[in-house]
C-alpha cells in the first residue's frame, strides 16, 4: 500500500499541476511542469501501471479544475451537460 501512495503522489501532484494551468486560476506555466512531471511518471511502467497513474491523473486535475461549474445557474448547468 505505501508503495502504491508513494508512486501515486507524483501524478496527482502532475494532476493538480495542469490544473493550476486553467480558469479560474490561470498559470499557465504549471502545464508544462505538470505535463512533463506526467511523462515522468509514466515512462517505464506496465500498461496497468499506467492506466491507474492515469486516472490519479485525470482525477486530480478534472475535480479541481470544474469547481468553476459551481457558480452556474440551473440553465447553465443544463448546457454544460
Amino acid at each position: 500500500m505505501r508503495a502504491f501512495v508513494r508512486a501515486g503522489v507524483p501524478a496527482v501532484t502532475a494532476g493538480l499541476l495542469l490544473a493550476a494551468a486553467v480558469p479560474p486560476w490561470g498559470w499557465w506555466p504549471t502545464a508544462f511542469v505538470g505535463i512533463a512531471l506526467f511523462d515522468r511518471v509514466l515512462a517505464g511502467r506496465t500498461v496497468g501501471s499506467r492506466f491507474g497513474h492515469g486516472m490519479l491523473f485525470a482525477a486530480a486535475w478534472l475535480l479541481p479544475a470544474t469547481v468553476w461549474m459551481l457558480a452556474l445557474s440551473a440553465v447553465g448547468w443544463v448546457l454544460a451537460a
